[in-house]
């Protein structure tokens, strides 16, 4: 079985470690910003076209539809994103969300952009859109000269 790897960013001074999703919240996660997008994007493929000008498909929802942003989705994203980020607080490990206690207000409170960049490196690591979609290749051959 493959273990999922964490990423790690320093973020204004706090670092972050974030797991990709479970497959079931990420599926969840991404049918809800995919929803939300819906009106500014018209295929999946214009989705992940979009995402390579940006470092995260969160960053690439945000600017394509600032206007249609719902709030449930960002909430319900970020609360998914907050079960799988510890941070560093001095010498503790801290996870933002847990079974015994839930962090995520008061961590980012104050600290707006903060949380929106948080929030992005999160998406990108569940959602590597950028990494994922292959470039293609030139040839190494030239093609034949027209006669």
């Amino acid at each position: 079985m493959l273990l999922a790897q964490p990423e790690t960013k320093d973020i204004d001074g706090v670092r972050y470690v974030v797991l990709p999703l479970p497959t079931r919240a990420a599926t969840r996660v991404a049918a809800r910003l995919l929803k939300m997008a819906g009106p500014a994007f018209g295929d999946v493929a214009s989705l992940i076209a979009a995402s390579k000008a940006v470092t995260s498909a969160l960053e690439a929802l945000v600017a394509g539809i600032a206007t249609d942003l719902d709030d449930d989705a960002i909430v319900f994203a970020m609360e998914h994103f907050a079960r799988v980020t510890t941070y560093q607080d001095g010498s503790r490990v801290l996870p933002l969300i847990s079974d015994k206690s839930d962090d995520l207000d008061e961590h980012f409170r104050g600290r707006f952009v903060s949380q929106m960049k948080w929030l992005a490196f999160a998406a990108s690591v569940s959602f590597p859109f950028v990494k994922a979609t292959a470039e293609p290749t030139a040839s190494a051959a030239p093609p034949p000269a027209a006669q």
